[in-house]
């Protein structure tokens, strides 16, 4: 009986780090959390210039307390081919 409590204690401690997702990747952009605007543009496929205008803040309370805000961005200057899907 107590060997079988043990196991199952021991089963339900261990278990939970066997089936944890992996921690997302470091930012490229980022140096020793310090931003390093070289390696953030060799790292892009594109980038856009241009001002934000127009926010509409969606803010949704519990459980995602997320702002799913929409907004208009008018482009200034470009480099690289930009595909929207």
């Amino acid at each position: 009986m107590k060997a079988t409590l043990l196991i199952t204690i021991i089963f339900f401690i261990t278990v939970p780090d066997v089936f944890a997702t992996k921690p997302c990747p470091q930012s490229p952009c980022f140096n020793q959390s310090r931003f390093d605007k070289a390696k953030c543009t060799s790292a892009a496929d594109w980038i856009a210039t241009g001002k934000i205008r127009k926010v509409i803040h969606n803010v949704m309370g519990e459980p995602l307390n997320t702002d799913f805000a929409s907004f208009t961005f008018i482009l200034k200057a470009q480099q690289g081919k930009i595909i929207i899907n």
